[in-house]
């Protein structure tokens, strides 16, 4: 009797029932890269615990294994590479805005159009730089933290929390940090009229 008993925990928590439903839901996912797992042995690798000594022929008669023999391809992942809108991509100072990638790369994307609208100073009515740090224009005196230091004030973000918490920035990365991972990049692109910023 204690062999039965425990085959149904067993077979709810690590049964290829529910291994192959989880698994067929991501394999029809874009993003996620999977390669076709080969049932069988994935099947006697998950049921040898519950059976270990006589093999039971009351398993195999299951028909989901089958539907995973031949899963659907998942469709190829084409990142559109595109130059700067901005810059331009043009001489070698700019060389950063070449082959921007709208993937994998669209940290470094943000990042890089970011730099390219606070040298415009895009982001000079987002990002007050205080009473004390600006000219009559509105332009921050001092931007790289020598005399002027800004702090997050988002609690939650990567800047306040874990090992860069409390990181003081001069103004220019502070408008950049803002720009990048507190939404200030899409309220500077909306606003620009330029051809393709739309995308």
């Amino acid at each position: 009797g204690n062999s039965n008993t425990g085959a149904t925990p067993v077979r709810r928590k690590r049964g290829p029932a529910s291994r192959v439903k989880v698994e067929q839901r991501q394999v029809s996912s874009p993003r996620m890269y999977s390669v076709p797992v080969r049932s069988t042995r994935e099947d006697e690798d998950v049921d040898d615990p519950g059976a270990v000594s006589p093999p039971h022929n009351t398993k195999p008669p299951k028909v989901e294994p089958k539907a995973e023999d031949s899963p659907p391809l998942p469709t190829p992942r084409i990142d559109r590479v595109h130059n700067c809108l901005v810059c331009g991509g043009q001489g070698k100072a700019n060389k950063e805005g070449r082959n921007l990638n709208m993937g994998d790369g669209m940290q470094d994307l943000k990042y890089h159009y970011a730099v390219c609208y606070y040298n415009e100073g895009a982001f000079m009515d987002l990002v007050d730089p205080g009473q004390e740090n600006k000219t009559i224009g509105g332009e921050a005196l001092e931007e790289f933290g020598l005399k002027f230091k800004y702090k997050c004030p988002f609690v939650t973000c990567s800047r306040n929390t874990g090992r860069g918490a409390g990181k003081m920035m001069g103004y220019k990365e502070y408008s950049i940090h803002c720009g990048v991972a507190h939404h200030l990049l899409e309220k500077v692109m909306a606003r620009d009229k330029r051809e393709g910023m739309n995308e």
